[in-house]
C-alpha cells in the first residue's frame, strides 16, 4: 500500500509519532476514566453517610403518637 519512494528511515518517524500519539491519548483515557471512579466512589460515601445521618430508630418502648400503641419490634427507617 505504501509507496516504494517511501525510505525506510522516514517510515520509521512516522510509525513512532503515530505509536507516541496512541500512547498518550491511551493515557489521557485512563487518567479520565480513575477520575471518573474516584468521582463515583466519592458520591457512593457521601450517599452513604448522609442515609446514616438521616435514619430514624424505632423500637419496643416508641409508641405511635396517633393511637397510642406500642411499636413492638425494632425497626430502622431511613429517610
Amino acid at each position: 500500500m505504501l509507496p516504494d519512494s517511501i525510505a525506510l528511515k522516514d517510515l520509521k518517524e512516522i510509525v513512532q509519532s503515530m505509536s507516541n500519539h496512541m500512547l498518550v491519548e491511551k493515557h489521557g483515557s485512563q487518567i479520565f476514566r480513575n477520575l471518573l471512579l474516584a468521582q463515583r466512589l466519592q458520591v457512593h460515601d457521601q450517599r452513604i453517610r448522609l442515609q446514616q445521618l438521616n435514619k430514624v430508630v424505632v423500637d419496643e418502648n416508641d409508641a405511635c403518637k396517633v393511637c397510642c400503641k406500642k411499636i413492638g419490634k425494632r425497626l430502622v427507617i431511613a429517610l
